[in-house]
C-alpha cells in the first residue's frame, strides 16, 4: 500500500508542477506581449524616416538592448532652413527607462516650439523634470541647432557623450561643451554648467550622435 501511495504520489506531484510551469509560462508570455507593445509604442516615437534638409541627410535608428529601453532621439524641424537634433538616455534600463522617455518625448516637442536657444531648451526641461522624475534617476541629452543656409550648427551638451565630426578628408574632432545631466539640480548649479557652443559644418562633414549603447 505504502509502494503504491508513493507511486501516486509521485504521479500527483509531477502533473501539479507541470500545471505550476504552465501557469509561469503563460504569465510571462503575457507580461512579453505587453513589452512588445510597449517597444512598439516607443518605436512610433521615433522619427517614422530618415530626413533630408536643404542638402543635409540625417539619419537615425534606436535598437534596444530589451524589449524597450531609455535612448531617445528626435528631428525637429524649425523653418525651411533650421531643424532640431537630439539625442538623450535615460539613467537604467527597462520599462521604467521607457516610460520617462516617453514623457520627454512629448515635453521636448512643446518646449522646443517655444524657445529658439538650445540651451534654453534644456533649461526648460530640467525644470519639467526636477518635478517629476524620480531622485534615482536622471537625464543625459546632446541637443543640437542646424541652420542649413549658413550651415552653422550650435551645439548644446547635459551631460552626454561627445559628438563626433569627421571631414570630408576623414579628420575627426569632438565635440563636447560643458553641461551636467537633467534632473540632477534645479538651480543655477545646471544653468551655468551648460555651455553653447557654434560649429561652422564644411561641405561633406559627418556629425555623430550616440548614446552609450555603443561605447558599452
Amino acid at each position: 500500500d505504502i509502494e503504491l501511495l508513493n507511486a501516486a504520489a509521485n504521479q500527483i506531484a509531477v502533473s501539479i508542477e507541470n500545471a505550476r510551469l504552465y501557469k509561469s509560462e503563460g504569465e510571462k508570455l503575457a507580461i512579453e506581449r505587453e513589452l512588445d507593445n510597449a517597444r512598439k509604442i516607443q518605436q512610433a516615437l521615433l522619427p517614422a524616416k530618415t530626413a533630408e534638409f536643404n542638402s543635409v541627410d540625417v539619419k537615425g535608428i534606436m535598437i534596444p538592448a530589451s524589449q524597450v529601453g531609455g535612448d531617445y532621439y528626435d528631428i525637429l524641424k524649425k523653418d525651411e532652413d533650421n531643424f532640431l537634433i537630439l539625442v538623450a538616455d535615460v539613467s537604467g534600463k527597462g520599462l521604467s527607462a521607457s516610460l520617462y522617455m516617453s514623457q520627454i518625448a512629448a515635453i521636448i516637442k512643446i518646449i522646443s516650439g517655444l524657445e529658439k536657444s538650445v540651451k534654453n531648451i534644456l533649461i526648460k526641461l530640467n525644470e519639467r523634470l526636477i518635478e517629476t522624475l524620480e531622485k534615482k534617476y536622471f537625464v543625459t541629452m546632446s541637443i543640437a541647432s542646424v541652420n542649413t543656409k549658413t550651415r552653422e550648427i550650435t551645439l548644446c551638451r547635459a551631460g552626454h557623450l561627445q559628438i563626433i565630426e569627421i571631414s570630408k578628408e576623414g579628420e575627426i574632432k569632438l565635440h563636447r561643451p560643458g553641461g551636467i545631466g537633467l534632473g540632477l539640480n534645479g538651480g543655477d548649479i545646471f544653468k551655468e554648467s551648460l555651455e553653447e557652443v557654434k560649429i561652422k559644418a564644411d561641405s561633406g562633414s559627418v556629425f555623430a550622435f550616440f548614446t552609450d549603447g555603443i561605447t558599452e
